[in-house]
């Protein structure tokens, strides 16, 4: 019998062996340049999370955010509570740089959101998308992370 587990990971090892077998195609919607880096899309350089820092939200903790998912009728509402600097010394030790951090939302209505992509809105920093997933041992805390790293 399989299992929903194993199907799972099935697919996920078949994803990466086409992936690796397929290395001059396109790749999770990008495609593979002669310095072996994945460029980034030209559709998604218009996006304001390309040029966000963490520094763009630390003014705007404990304020509110409207959030809407596709298939969401209504907007709900997360405060922005933390942003926190990731840095990985792995990162570092292999020359990667860049700017990673976490934005920790709460949700003060309570109702529970699942993972996925939301379109935010602030009155600053303007209409943007992220992905959120619930965190922590509290109810209603999500989180983003956002990886703007180079070699």
């Amino acid at each position: 019998m399989i299992t929903r587990r194993n199907f799972i990971q099935a697919l996920g090892l078949a994803t990466i062996a086409g992936a690796a077998i397929n290395l001059n195609s396109t790749v999770l919607g990008q495609t593979r340049k002669s310095n072996d880096l994945f460029p980034i899309p030209e559709e998604i350089l218009s996006d304001p999370v390309l040029s966000f820092t963490s520094a763009h939200f630390i003014p705007f903790i404990n304020t509110d955010f409207e959030v809407r998912q596709e298939n969401m009728r209504r907007v709900e509402s997360l405060r922005l509570l933390d942003v926190r600097e990731v840095e990985r010394k792995s990162n570092l030790a292999n020359g990667v740089k860049g700017n990673c951090f976490s934005l920790l939302f709460f949700n003060p209505r309570g109702a529970k959101l699942k993972t996925g992509q939301f379109e935010f809105s602030h009155f600053s920093l303007g209409n943007f998308t992220l992905t959120i997933s619930p965190v922590g041992a509290e109810p209603n805390r999500y989180e983003a992370v956002i990886n703007h790293l180079s070699l």
